[in-house]
């Protein structure tokens, strides 16, 4: 699947810092395009074709037995289309397509205003090479399910690729704004791509169980209703193999979906554990008018940010543990210090 990851230094990273200063000068970001909803029917869209293409294609429940017999009578296509795609493919290589050198903080290009030729290239390699695992059948019949069934987190990728939140640079021309104004600008764009991510994963992770379960569904229907003696199957026979291949794989199609699922839902959960963002920024804005304060607010402000501190110390014991045992002193210098690391 596309990383979310931001490298430092990267133009990615300075669209950040644009984006940033825009909201501190008062320029609202953008509204993320697609909430939960939006994103679960983009994925199941998405993640549908490959699935349905990988039950109808490869199993008996659709064409399977008549495709597998048109691509067994041209097997010498897959040696073809396979040379002529990794040809391509070294060529690439061999022009420092990849990542170019001689071209700074700019990969996929063969020249400094490449957009789309290159890139045209490398798809049509990637094409000529599915194509002739498509052709590799006869010899390798998982190897087209395979490839047709890995095509739904591609799909999902690109998915996420055209509907991430952009952000435009600001037409303002100021460049001094306040430390705390930036610190506080860096923390909404970050909670808001956070909650954007996990809308994302979320609605991707219940399309990939939707499909799985749908998947499996109609193939028990299937069963029922056709049946397949079992008794007589032998991997011993080619065809009797490869019959059994075209009966199980909608099964295979499902799991392989649930376990697209199950990775997907980490990350789900993973980022309900470590994303504290909403809860940093609210103590930011709430400490932003702390001068002037009473000792009273000022030692509830203190209690607070040691629970914040406590809580996102709660996936390591030790650490947590430690940080209880500290004294007063010696534990509001540790959240003060922690929390500035957070926002910077």
């Amino acid at each position: 699947m596309l990383s979310d990851a931001v490298i430092p230094g990267s133009q990615g990273e300075l669209e950040m810092e644009d984006v940033a200063l825009g909201v501190a000068l008062g320029v609202a970001l953008p509204e993320p395009r697609c909430g939960f909803l939006g994103y679960f029917a983009l994925s199941f869209i998405a993640a549908g074709l490959p699935c349905a293409m990988s039950v109808l294609l490869w199993s008996d429940i659709g064409y399977g037995e008549q495709v597998y017999a048109f691509l067994a009578s041209d097997q010498v296509m897959a040696y073809v289309l396979g040379s002529v795609g990794g040809l391509i493919f070294f060529i690439l290589y061999l022009l420092d397509f990849y990542w170019p050198p001689h071209l700074e903080n700019r990969y996929l290009a063969l020249f400094d205003k490449d957009r789309f030729l290159g890139r045209s290239i490398l798809a049509l390699a990637m094409v000529l090479s599915f194509a002739a695992a498509m052709y590799m059948a006869q010899d390798f019949p998982t190897v087209p399910i395979m490839c047709t069934v890995l095509l739904g987190p591609l799909f999902i990728a690109i998915v996420r690729k055209l509907t991430r939140p952009s952000m435009k640079r600001p037409k303002s021309t100021l460049t001094d704004t306040g430390k705390l104004e930036r610190k506080m600008a860096r923390l909404e764009h970050y909670v808001g791509t956070e909650k954007d991510k996990r809308s994302f994963y979320a609605g991707s992770m219940t399309a990939f169980v939707l499909l799985g379960i749908i998947t499996l569904i109609v193939w028990t229907l299937w069963v029922l209703a056709t049946g397949l003696d079992l008794a007589s199957m032998s991997f011993h026979d080619r065809l009797k193999e490869l019959e059994y291949i075209r009966w199980v794989t909608p099964v295979a199609v499902s799991m392989t979906y649930l376990m697209f699922a199950f990775i997907v839902g980490l990350r789900v959960h993973m980022a309900s554990t470590y994303d504290q963002g909403h809860i940093l920024l609210k103590f930011t804005k709430e400490t932003a008018g702390l001068e002037g304060d009473d000792i009273a607010t000022q030692e509830r402000r203190r209690r607070k940010t040691l629970r914040v501190v406590e809580k996102q110390l709660e996936s390591d014991l030790h650490a947590r543990d430690a940080f209880t045992s500290l004294g007063p002193q010696q534990q509001d210098m540790f959240a003060r210090r922690h929390l500035q690391n957070l926002q910077q």
